[in-house]
């Protein structure tokens, strides 16, 4: 059984002006509750037993989900005081039967595919998995970091900020753990839990780069009609290509760099494939590591000018870059945007902020190509080589032997 706790009894305060006598979850968004969509799209996700716990106003949500939902099996837990969303989740716990649960904000439309987060969250052997979105100025939210293995290792409070990961609001509880812990009554789950450092061991998180919206300030419940209509049967659909350069784009040279354009070699087969695929995307991107910098083995401008000649070779073949991102640092700096860490795709991101992970792949041939995808939630396709995680587990989601392999059997695949 696949059970969800909705977290539904907050009092909406800052839409209180705009939606007097209903709860926030009822507002209207064109002629049907915001709650409408996001029950439409819990059942899509095979949700079969839901758990509202409730609030402020709470008969009228029993009486619309009863009118509207009757083929669905649901529980109401009702708040005679406010709990808090850790009290409302202990709560709502024990009416449901399953070890691990998902839990919902009723405020929150975000389409993460939950069968994919509940395959994360029981890989990891998580005690709790959560969800989080890209964002470029998160000013309304706090951010989280995470490591390479998607471990949660920090929380940030709200700040003026040019990008990172929020909180989207979906999580896996594995029950007995959280039945476990000593917590009072009333309490936040963010601050109590999530935040508390003594769980942090086995709290996880999957980037879900897809369409998001939380109606609880004015400005983003007036775009929700025109969000909904647009995303409320939202599929992820490729339309981003990344590559990695050597090996990918050129041959690899032992050993060595490629420090001058006149030690640059196209692979054989690359001119004639990305002409052939390139009118599939709508932007093409280039993320390299470059240490032969920070070695001080070429500099900068050397870098610039192979780019520059590598640009105007593919552009005669109408494959143009969006982008080129490269890492100068070796492996000992530290910084944030060496592969495997994920720094060039998000500045991607930042430079075009309509761009979805969920909706780009990336062509790679080293296992730090395919971890850097993998953390930002993108389509992972090695070239030439079958990598795998510690436990043996495949890292990439397909590997291909060429770039017209991936053209003639895993491109139709992403436009079907």
């Amino acid at each position: 059984m696949k059970e969800c706790i909705i977290l539904a009894g907050g009092f909406g305060t800052r839409l209180a002006h705009l939606i007097p006598e209903l709860p926030k979850c009822l507002a209207p968004v064109g002629e049907r509750p915001f709650l409408h969509a996001l029950l439409l799209y819990l059942k899509s996700q095979n949700i079969n037993h839901f758990v509202f716990s409730l609030g402020y106003k709470s008969d009228l949500v029993i009486d619309y989900v009863r009118k509207n939902f009757s083929d669905l099996k649901f529980s109401f837990v009702i708040e005679d005081q406010p709990l808090g969303t850790g009290g409302a989740i202990q709560k709502a716990i024990f009416q449901c039967q399953s070890e691990h649960i998902f839990v919902i904000n009723a405020d929150t439309y975000y389409p993460v595919d939950l069968n994919s987060l509940y395959q994360f969250h029981t890989y990891k052997k998580a005690n709790i998995s959560l969800t989080l979105k890209p964002m470029v100025f998160p000013h309304r939210y706090g951010t989280v970091e995470i490591d390479i293995h998607q471990k949660v290792t920090q929380f940030h409070e709200k700040k003026e900020i040019n990008y990172g990961l929020i909180n989207g609001g979906i999580y896996v509880i594995s029950k007995t753990w959280f039945l476990s812990l000593d917590l009072p009554e009333v309490f936040s789950f963010e601050k109590e839990v999530l935040e508390n450092e003594n769980y942090q061991d086995t709290l996880f998180a999957q980037v879900n780069d897809l369409p998001f919206i939380d109606i609880g300030v004015p400005e983003d419940y007036a775009r929700a009609e025109e969000f909904l209509s647009m995303n409320l049967d939202y599929k992820p659909k490729i339309k981003n290509l990344f590559l990695d350069r050597d090996g990918v784009i050129n041959e690899l040279r032992p050993n060595d760099y490629v420090k001058k354009f006149e030690e640059f070699m196209f692979r054989a087969e690359v001119l004639e494939e990305l002409h052939l695929i390139a009118p599939s995307f709508e932007k093409i991107f280039v993320v390299t590591n470059q240490a032969g910098i920070g070695k001080a083995l070429m500099t900068d401008e050397d870098l610039l000018n192979i780019h520059d000649m590598m640009e105007e070779f593919l552009e005669f073949f109408g494959v143009r870059f969006a982008g080129i991102y490269f890492c100068p640092h070796t492996k000992e700096s530290e910084c944030n945007c060496r592969k495997p860490k994920s720094g060039m795709l998000d500045q991607a991101k930042m430079d075009f902020p309509n761009l979805l992970f969920a909706e780009s792949v990336i062509i790679g041939d080293s296992n730090t190509d395919m971890l850097m995808g993998r953390s930002r939630g993108m389509k992972t396709v090695a070239l030439g080589s079958n990598f795998r995680d510690e436990q043996g587990k495949p890292i990439q989601d397909h590997v291909v032997d060429s770039i017209k392999e991936f053209r003639e059997n895993i491109l139709p695949q992403f436009q079907s």
